[in-house]
């Protein structure tokens, strides 16, 4: 991943150092987000435990405070990323554009219209995502749960204990999630033979209409278009089980934990 982002960010050298300034700014708004997991233990430990309101409600602007300047700091870290995206977009398409002028009457026998935009124009936007939200995203995704364990173990040895199992358990079934590797590539290679081939289509879309042709005129097209379908059914199939079994175990633990807060909440208002 590292030579990947390696590898984008040196279409984008004058905006290289926004970058670092984002990731700094979304460990920044994770510290921030996660403190006030941490004062809503504070609080509920003053609600339920000790009954004392006024403590609470110092909590409980803190934890308003620390959700409220995390979210702006993490908005802010976007807003860089956003910046640096778009000039990469630019960039890469301008790349693109200086190649294309130095190609033989060879290169555009040999590959199609479809095909040359694709590279081009879509695989371009395609990195907007990648900087634009991954990097603050995988930032924030990495720090997280190392934080949430730390604060587990000092509540608590038994709630960093499981959250432990609960993250171990997370990120195998992630792994499963992402489905069979077969089938991811062979998904990849059919969306990009039917972005090309539609591509063809459009722009022969006067031919279609002045003959009365259909879809299934076009051959190529009609042919990605059934590939992808099937190979876009046979990748969601191989993702199925993984993320029903992620769904049910992460949902329904959320539901027993409230389940356990309100019955204690109800013995502890009792005595």
């Amino acid at each position: 991943m590292f030579k990947v982002y390696q590898k984008i960010l040196s279409y984008v050298p004058k905006q290289k150092c926004i970058v670092f300034v984002a990731i700094a700014l979304t460990i920044v708004s994770t510290l921030l987000t996660t403190s006030a997991y941490y004062q809503i233990y504070l609080y509920l430990n003053q609600v339920l435990v000790h009954h004392n309101t006024s403590t609470a409600q110092m909590y409980a602007f803190g934890i308003v405070g620390l959700l409220i300047l995390g979210g702006t700091v993490y908005i802010l870290s976007v807003l860089l990323t956003h910046v640096v995206a778009f000039r990469l977009e630019s960039n890469l398409r301008k790349k693109g554009i200086e190649g294309l002028l130095q190609s033989g009457f060879r290169f555009f026998d040999e590959h199609s219209s479809g095909t040359i935009r694709k590279i081009i124009d879509d695989n371009a936007e395609q990195t907007h995502s990648i900087v634009a939200h991954l990097i603050p995203d995988n930032a924030s995704a990495v720090l997280t749960p190392v934080i949430a364990l730390l604060i587990g173990f000092l509540i608590d040895l038994k709630v960093g204990i499981a959250l432990l199992v609960i993250c171990i358990t997370g990120f195998v079934i992630i792994g499963f999630m992402a489905g069979d590797k077969k089938f991811l590539s062979i998904y990849q290679e059919a969306l990009e033979k039917l972005s090309a081939e539609t591509v063809e289509y459009i722009r022969g879309i006067q031919v279609v209409k002045a003959f009365g042709a259909t879809v299934q005129s076009f051959k190529s097209l009609h042919k990605a278009i059934v590939e992808y379908s099937k190979n876009a059914f046979e990748y969601s199939k191989s993702c199925k089980h993984p993320w029903l079994l992620f769904q049910v175990l992460f949902m329904g633990t959320s539901s027993i934990i409230i389940a356990l807060i309100v019955l204690f909440s109800g013995v502890q208002t009792d005595v």
